[in-house]
């Protein structure tokens, strides 16, 4: 019974001690990283020369650790990144050091005298390690007012400039006695109204991103610049406030100054749009696209949208006037649907033979001198929604009746005229669900502007899917789509019993591409009637290949182990 009872014991306890031994490791390499000393507040920030300064250092935890304490002469300049740090830890421009043990709280404490004969006033503590490395500061001063920070002499470069330029702001930035200080943080702060009700802005610049020509000129003038990028909003007159700290280190006063005034005025000609916003949804993997969220009146632009029959197709648009969304429930909005009719033998002329599949791009949009107008609808917009207006009433021609459209949107306000457009091609295409051994498997057949497909029928046993289509519409494009759980393999394509197409194939019949899931044909057919054939050399893998090696792998394992095992063991089983 003992030989029973050692193997798992001594597995447990190895297990427990592997497990004991990494969380240690763990603990202790993630203490090491985030655990460190912070400098307490002092009881004032402003002494006289003579005066006793006690600080205090706390470590994150409640032990016994080294903390190391400098004071350094805070006149001289000490960015984080510059050389000068390294001065300071070689000891240069050091007035006292300390490497100070804690209590058995985490407390460390040392007591500092102020030199009575010193030009120095305003000191700078430095405390290492932090929990994030390098060094925490702290500022200290002999003479009052040198803590409160000052910004005089503010300049605005261009106090009138246009929607999307840049305002360029300078400012002198000094301690209460009129000197640079070491570390600073410079922000501008407006009540600019821009296009978005939440947007705030402003924008902050530190001493720390100055380059080693302009912090020269910084100590030698007290000057700093910043800069704030005017977006599109409302033309005007505003206000601008300044504002200085000395980023994260304690001991200084914030700094303020209000109310510098600019102006902003308006660009009317180039800033008036009209944005159309289509949102489509297809559920499954049938590839169509809503290829642009937001199309904007730039030729840059793609205002292409394939989209299936039957599936959720919105379209949305509002009205963007000086660069700002307009709220006027008066704008009157004319939506203009054509149907457009492609030209085949234009496209083969300019494109080739069969250029128009699923991906393509050719289009009466990009593309007009290859299509005509067949028919077309105008609506007046009465709906709307805020400064929203539901473009989707007008889509009622679209969703009904398959084939290529041209949606125009005008609307005029204040004398200003909106315009956009969107190309939408509309497929006939239908899902298909095809049982085979138990299961269903979805098959998507998109026939482009020719009827929905009618039937598809699937031979398990002869591993082939068949289609009958009518292809009579141009231009004569059939997308099909089958997953590999259900027809794998080397695939054989026929039409109308010919074979047109084998796997990888790419000809003038058409094209077979893989993705991670699904087989993709495009087929050309040339005669208004179609039937398709796919053939497959593998059909629905009831058991995979790779289940059935695992689960031999398995039994095979727990025969072994069981034979392995003590007689005493295998007869508790």
């Amino acid at each position: 019974m003992k030989k029973i009872a050692t193997v798992p014991v001594i597995t447990v306890l190895v297990f427990s001690i592997l497990v004991f031994i990494y969380a240690g490791h763990q603990a202790h390499a993630s203490g090491d990283y985030e655990c460190g000393f912070s400098l307490a507040p002092l009881d004032k920030v402003v002494y006289s020369p003579g005066d006793t300064v006690t600080i205090k250092a706390v470590y994150c935890q409640a032990v016994v650790s080294t903390a190391k304490i400098v004071i350094a002469n805070g006149m001289v300049d000490l960015n984080g990144g510059s050389p000068t740090l390294q001065d300071y830890e070689h000891g240069k421009n050091v007035i006292y050091e300390n490497n100070v043990q804690s209590d058995q709280y985490g407390v460390a404490e040392v007591n500092f005298t102020i030199p009575r004969q010193q030009n120095t006033y305003r000191y700078v503590i430095m405390l290492s390690p932090t929990g994030l490395g390098g060094y925490e500061f702290q500022y200290f001063f002999t003479k009052p007012g040198a803590e409160k920070i000052q910004i005089s002499d503010p300049q605005i470069i261009n106090p009138t400039l246009n929607q999307g330029e840049i305002l360029k702001v300078g400012a002198k930035i000094t301690d209460g006695l009129g000197n640079p200080l070491p570390f600073f943080d410079f922000n501008l702060d407006t009540n600019y109204v821009t296009c978005y009700p939440d947007q705030h802005l402003q924008n902050n610049v530190g001493s720390f991103w100055m380059s080693e020509s302009e912090r020269q000129n910084y100590f030698g003038t007290g000057m700093v610049w910043n800069w704030l990028q005017v977006p599109d909003g409302s033309p005007g007159t505003y206000l601008l406030n300044l504002t200085a700290d000395a980023g994260d280190s304690k001991g200084f006063d914030l700094g303020r100054l209000d109310g510098l005034k600019y102006t902003v005025t308006g660009n009317t000609t180039s800033k008036n749009e009209l944005h159309l916003y289509p949102h489509y949804f297809h559920p499954d993997s049938y590839a169509a696209i809503d290829e642009s969220s937001d199309v904007s009146p730039s030729p840059q632009d793609n205002h292409l949208i394939d989209y299936a029959i039957g599936d959720p197709l919105d379209l949305t648009e509002h009205a963007i006037h000086r660069g700002c969304v307009s709220f006027s429930n008066t704008m009157p909005v004319t939506v203009t649907v054509k149907k457009m009719q492609i030209d085949a033998v234009k496209v083969q002329n300019l494109f080739g033979m069969h250029p128009i599949g699923y991906d393509s791009k050719i289009s009466c949009y990009y593309n007009p001198e290859i299509c005509d107008v067949m028919s077309q609808n105008s609506t007046k917009f009465v709906r709307q929604i805020g400064d929203w207006f539901e473009v989707g009433q007008a889509l009622d021609y679209v969703k009904k009746d398959a084939g290529e459209y041209l949606v125009s949107v005008n609307a005029i306000y204040d004398n200003v005229t909106f315009d956009n457009a969107v190309d939408i091609r509309s497929h006939n295409v239908k899902e298909f669900d095809i049982s085979a051994e138990g299961k269903k498997f979805p098959v998507f057949v998109d026939n482009w502007f020719s009827p929905i497909p009618a039937n598809a029928t699937f031979d398990e046993k002869g591993k082939s899917l068949a289609l009958d289509l009518d292809t009579a519409t141009n231009p004569k494009v059939v997308d099909i789509t089958i997953p590999y759980d259900l027809l794998d393999g080397h695939l054989t394509v026929l039409v109308n019993g010919k074979q047109v197409l084998a796997e990888n194939d790419n000809n003038t019949y058409g094209m077979i591409k893989n993705d991670m899931t699904y087989s993709h044909i495009t087929l050309f057919p040339d005669s208004n009637h179609t039937e398709v054939e796919i053939i497959g050399t593998s059909v629905v893998p009831e058991f995979p290949m790779p289940d059935i090696v695992l689960t031999i792998v398995v039994i095979v394992t727990v025969i072994v182990t069981y034979r392995l095992l003590p007689t005493e063991l295998r007869r508790l089983g």
